[in-house]
């Protein structure tokens, strides 16, 4: 017969408290690894387990815990991402990358593991005694959390509703001084010998100027002279958006993530670069619309949109595009980089404490 009390163990009578599933999610995920980014109000956890050389390269496994809004009760699952490090010797910089990882698979043993064992812990073993399974769980069930946190809120008023509406404009706010002196560049023939700074700083020249065939072209040329580079592939990303190509514009911000995931820390303004033609970003947020409505689920478009509201300050629109996206496709990792970085920056305007 089962032991006493596993039958009446139910997921809503198991689960159902919001506090007590993200507690012990947490508990277990930081026994298993080191958390480094955890939020209550978000339903996250993420931690890093050591870096070893199992697949001879540098590898690092990577543990994110969420929980899911199930009506009655929450449900928790976890994944367990393999990346391996791939960046050159560089030096460090303010939005230079530091190591630079990426992911070749999932550890599908450690998630059934850690899975199971939230689970136990949360039934107080009856997850697996009602299988008739004897496996003894470790962790002790804590008390309920105590603080002044509520549980999110369900359903679609968590976040509130998203309409793909451009972004205010800025009116005649200037573009950040980057540094680049584009005196005598106008004329630089892009196919001929000009250094990777030359044409990167052509292609804003361009973009603020209002001629974006001409900056995908500078831009195109300078990422193909160096494709290791911390910001050039960013900029393409801006040209082909401003010129109607959203799957270039999607790699190319795939592609920038790739060598400088630091990008997304900073607090560039996506038309600063229109220069005096902000006018111009209303006609090409017009066509991405436009492409959104023929097919609602293009991903390039749909990250496109998700980037442009990111670095427009419309972090509220660029989670509910990231939320959907990791869910459709939940081992993407540049969907879930920029989803968790919406999530830090709303918490931080909110005012939350993320641990």
């Amino acid at each position: 017969p089962d032991a006493k009390g596993v039958s009446s163990v139910t997921y809503p009578s198991a689960l159902g408290n919001y506090a007590r599933v993200y507690a012990m999610t947490y508990k277990i995920v930081n026994r298993y690894s080191l958390v480094k980014w955890a939020s209550y109000t978000q339903g996250e956890v993420v931690g890093e387990m050591a870096p070893d050389n199992s697949l001879f390269d540098k590898t690092r496994r990577i543990v994110h815990a969420r929980l899911f809004d199930e009506g009655p009760y929450w449900d928790v699952e976890v994944r367990v991402l393999i990346e391996t490090e791939t960046s050159e010797p560089d030096s460090f910089g303010q939005f230079q990358p530091r190591f630079q990882w990426r992911v070749i698979g999932g550890d599908p043993f450690l998630e059934t593991k850690l899975n199971n064992e939230i689970k136990l812990a949360l039934t107080n073993n009856a997850y697996l005694k009602k299988h008739h399974v004897s496996l003894r769980s470790e962790v002790e069930v804590p008390t309920e959390r105590q603080g002044p946190l509520p549980p999110p809120v369900r359903g679609a008023d968590a976040r509130g509703t998203s309409s793909a509406t451009p972004p205010e404009s800025p009116g005649s706010s200037p573009a950040p001084d980057n540094g680049y002196d584009v005196s005598g560049l106008v004329s630089t023939d892009v196919s001929g010998e000009a250094s990777y700074s030359d044409l990167e700083a052509l292609g804003v020249y361009y973009l603020r100027s209002g001629r974006y065939s001409l900056a995908s072209t500078a831009l195109r040329t300078a990422v193909d002279l160096r494709g290791r580079n911390p910001f050039g592939w960013y900029l393409l990303a801006q040209s082909e958006f401003a010129n109607s190509r959203f799957r270039p514009a999607a790699a190319a911000i795939r592609r920038g993530v790739e060598n400088n995931p630091e990008w997304a820390r900073s607090e560039v303004e996506f038309r600063s670069f229109y220069g005096g033609n902000t006018q111009d970003f209303a006609g090409h947020f017009g066509r991405l619309e436009q492409r959104l409505r023929e097919d609602s689920g293009d991903e390039d478009a749909l990250l496109v949109l998700g980037y442009i509201y990111y670095f427009s300050g419309r972090h509220t629109d660029a989670l509910s595009v990231f939320d959907g996206l990791a869910q459709g496709n939940p081992r993407d990792s540049v969907f879930s980089h920029y989803r968790r970085h919406a999530q830090l920056a709303i918490a931080k305007a909110s005012g939350l404490e993320e641990h």
